[in-house]
């Protein structure tokens, strides 16, 4: 008799991006129940994480820069604790703040508590990133 193979829920969502005031948007109910029944979330960090706090007169003109407070407020709306999320940042944006931005960024999402893809900081840092969840490892 054969045990049943361990199974992974995995949504995938486009780019997280902050907005003009820094306003988290509403979330659909529907779309919070299913994004808080699965066990791991990869998304896009779309803009680089540059502040602590959220900025309520924050405009963006071509250079992003997003706050971390937006950025773990969304994902909480949207049902998905930072332990659940994948967070790339492969886009054209994070390097809107330069180096430094990208770096704050990898930094920001760690402390967290999610897992940031798509770019290394240390120099002989594997470029492949397991993630471990139920007994199975996707990387």
């Amino acid at each position: 008799m054969h045990d049943e193979p361990a199974a992974l829920r995995i949504a995938f969502l486009g780019d997280l991006m902050c907005m003009q005031n820094d306003r988290i948007p509403d979330v659909a109910p529907a779309i919070r129940a299913v994004l808080e029944d699965v066990d791991l979330v990869v998304a896009n960090c779309e803009a680089p994480l540059m502040f602590e706090a959220s900025r309520p007169f924050a405009r963006y003109v071509g250079h992003f820069a997003m706050a971390e407070e937006f950025l773990f407020g969304f994902l909480d709306r949207l049902g998905v604790p930072a332990d659940k999320a994948v967070l790339s940042v492969a886009n054209n944006h994070i390097a809107d703040q330069g180096v430094e931005g990208l770096a704050q960024s990898i930094d920001r999402i760690r402390r967290n508590g999610a897992v940031p893809i798509g770019a290394r900081t240390d120099e002989g840092a594997s470029p492949v990133v397991v993630v471990e969840r139920s007994g199975l490892r996707i990387g």
